[in-house]
């Protein structure tokens, strides 16, 4: 079960991360 958590927590920290990227990539078109 712990191991499943651990994994969750990675993926969502991933997602976040390319979300960040992909805002940061529209912010800079933008400006």
């Amino acid at each position: 079960v712990a191991v499943e958590i651990v994994v969750d927590v990675m993926v969502k920290d991933e997602m976040r991360r390319a979300e960040r990227k992909r805002f940061g990539m529209v912010e800079g078109k933008e400006r």
